[in-house]
């Protein structure tokens, strides 16, 4: 994990937002509760937003997904609290949020896909047994 800067005092919305993220880590403790806090719609100076990124640093955890443009996801050196910066097309950063979760809800599969991609691999799997011995088996289990 990195995160060796130190806060200081001469930013007070950076303080602000620290003392928030602290308050919303906290009910995700305690209670499960998530939040989050969406950083452009704040009047951070780029120092600002700079400064916070760096306060909190970066975990173990990341990953990028492509869905009209580039979201790049990164867990914080503080568990629970996650960096999320969509950019448009032309990779201009269109939303900049720190969220308070377990997981983003933009990284967790939704249920239709799971049910899609059982129903592809219900398909290749038969398919696939075709071609093994010519016969079709209708495996049971796996409905």
């Amino acid at each position: 994990m990195n995160c060796t800067k130190e806060f200081t005092h001469n930013a007070p919305f950076v303080h602000v937002l620290m003392h928030e993220i602290t308050v919303l880590l906290g009910d995700l403790a305690l209670n499960g509760k998530e939040g989050a806090i969406d950083l452009r719609g704040l009047p951070l100076l780029d120092q600002d937003k700079k400064q916070l990124e760096d306060l909190l640093g970066r975990g173990e955890v990341s990953a990028i997904v492509n869905i009209m443009g580039e979201t790049q996801i990164w867990e914080t050196a503080y568990s629970g609290v996650w960096w999320l910066r969509h950019k448009d097309t032309g990779d201009k950063v269109i939303s900049d949020q720190v969220a308070v979760t377990i997981i983003p809800e933009i990284l967790k599969t939704h249920k239709s896909d799971v049910k899609s991609s059982l129903e592809r691999l219900r398909t290749v799997f038969k398919t696939e047994e075709k071609r093994e011995d010519g016969n079709s088996h209708d495996h049971e289990q796996l409905r």
